[in-house]
């Protein structure tokens, strides 16, 4: 009926170029989540040992470290979204969290008053939050742009 594309066989180069894309992007979805658990490692390092750094540094490192995780959560999420697309979902998860820490109920604060909570969903809102997470955003994106670039990706 239709002609194969690019010399494939009308039966099996179309099922293989499936299976192939797929397994391209289950690839990309382990290395994402690779990077987010060694982001992750590393956020948790600064977290807790830290203190050799001043406060202001561990702090800022910190959310950007986090706003970095969640740049390669977008990826893991969506490995066939351009890097601009990711970058902006990450800001707006970062920013939405953030803001959210304007709003406090009883139960969401004795959520955020929990290790997990806290390292998830902060404590209190600080401007200056929202800039650390562009920067580690933009980092991670930078970082990925290079590594593709130079054919590691």
């Amino acid at each position: 009926m239709f002609a194969p594309i690019d010399g494939a066989s009308s039966t099996g180069d179309c099922t293989h170029r499936r299976r192939s894309t797929a397994v391209t992007h289950l690839r990309r979805r382990c290395r994402f989540g690779l990077l987010v658990a060694a982001t992750i490692a590393a956020g948790l390092i600064v977290h807790w040992y830290g203190t050799i750094l001043p406060a202001l540094a561990r702090d800022v490192l910190g959310d950007a470290l986090w706003a970095m995780m969640i740049y390669w959560a977008t990826g893991a999420a969506s490995p066939t979204a351009r890097i601009g697309a990711r970058v902006a979902g990450a800001v707006a998860v970062c920013w939405g969290v953030e803001l959210s820490q304007i709003y406090h109920a009883p139960w969401l604060d004795h959520l955020r008053a929990t290790t997990p909570g806290h390292l998830v969903l902060g404590s209190d809102f600080s401007g200056r939050d929202l800039g650390a997470y562009v920067v580690g955003v933009l980092g991670a994106a930078v970082l990925e742009a290079a590594v593709r670039r130079s054919g590691g990706a």
